[in-house]
């Protein structure tokens, strides 16, 4: 059983990675809470809003964080909707909500990216839902009122590396991503 195995020590390097991912999480939820607070009459999305919801893959660590989040919470029993497009969704809400991966938490969210054929320039993106009613030409969107999507990766990337060297340091070879559907072998073995 990974979780009685890896989570329960305090000193492994797993439960570290997982706690510092944790950390961070809740770091881009208090940005999160921010950006909600300043665009909030723009933002369309809402429980039962989930036309972005999709079965995607997730970095290692976010979905062992899932996992232990589920076990810690006494979650036993887990179905997935391989039908659906996104399996994890029950009546249009996330059944993960509390401890959904980032890309979730971000997602729709007016989001600081990369512009490729101008890379000294970002480019705001956000759900075409949001800011339908705003004169985007106009609305100032900048560093404090966005999400920088690469600065959010790149720390993301960081902590998940962290994790995949701490589970091959221990035998346990794991791929940078993972389909999120797999939450349910990590599950599985604990019913």
């Amino acid at each position: 059983m990974w979780y009685n195995r890896f989570m329960i020590d305090q000193n492994n390097p797993w439960i570290q990675s997982i706690e510092r991912y944790r950390r961070f999480r809740q770091q881009v939820d208090v940005r999160i809470a921010r950006l909600e607070a300043v665009h909030g009459e723009h933002l369309a999305c809402r429980p039962g809003c989930c036309g972005c919801c999709v079965n995607l893959t997730v970095f290692a660590v976010e979905l062992y964080s899932i996992a232990g989040q589920w076990v810690e919470a006494g979650i036993g029993e887990v179905a997935f909707d391989l039908r659906a497009t996104c399996g994890w969704l029950d009546e249009g809400l996330c059944r993960i909500y509390a401890a959904r991966p980032i890309i979730c938490r971000t997602h729709g969210l007016p989001v600081a990216i990369p512009n490729e054929a101008d890379p000294e320039h970002e480019e705001v993106s956000f759900c075409p839902l949001n800011f339908s009613r705003a004169d985007t030409e106009r609305y100032a969107f900048g560093p404090d009122n966005t999400l920088d999507l690469a600065d959010l990766n790149e720390a993301l990337c960081r902590i998940n590396a962290d994790f995949i060297e701490a589970a091959r340091m221990d035998g346990v070879e794991l791929p940078v991503r993972i389909e999120l559907a797999r939450l349910v072998e990590l599950l599985g073995p604990m019913k």
